[in-house]
């Protein structure tokens, strides 16, 4: 397994939970994610981690992660995993719906959609902070 780091936590949990260092080859894409686990812990279960944006030296990770895990604690990581999202090419308006849970899973998405020229909508019932009013 591959080694990361956490390099930053977040409090809110409407965007990302923690800032993540690892391979490039490790970044999951949008809706793909890494199974993460904490060699020093008791738990024998790996935690899925979810992308919810690029970010420099790895991603952001979607909350909700576990309590104990802070800046500083090394991961073993495995994936990415699953065969995440993608907008057809021809996609000119983008509807993103997030009921009933985080958001933070489909912020990857925000770039993609604005990078091919396409309007965007996200729903949701607790938008995050800062997204680009266009």
């Amino acid at each position: 397994m591959t080694e990361g780091r956490i390099l930053e936590r977040f409090l809110d949990g409407r965007r990302a939970a923690a800032r993540i260092a690892c391979p490039r080859t490790l970044i999951p894409a949008p809706g793909q994610y890494l199974l993460a686990h904490d060699p020093a812990s008791r738990d024998p279960l790996a935690v899925p981690v979810f992308s919810g944006g690029s970010a420099r030296e790895g991603f952001l990770a979607a909350s909700p992660l576990p309590p104990g895990w802070n800046p500083g604690l090394a991961l073993s990581l495995r994936g990415p995993l699953g065969r995440g999202f993608v907008l057809p090419v021809s996609a000119r308006r983008v509807a993103l719906a997030a009921l009933d849970a985080s958001p933070a899973y489909l912020l990857g998405l925000i770039p993609l959609a604005y990078a091919q020229g396409a309007a965007l909508s996200l729903v949701c019932d607790d938008p995050p902070d800062g997204l680009p009013a266009e």
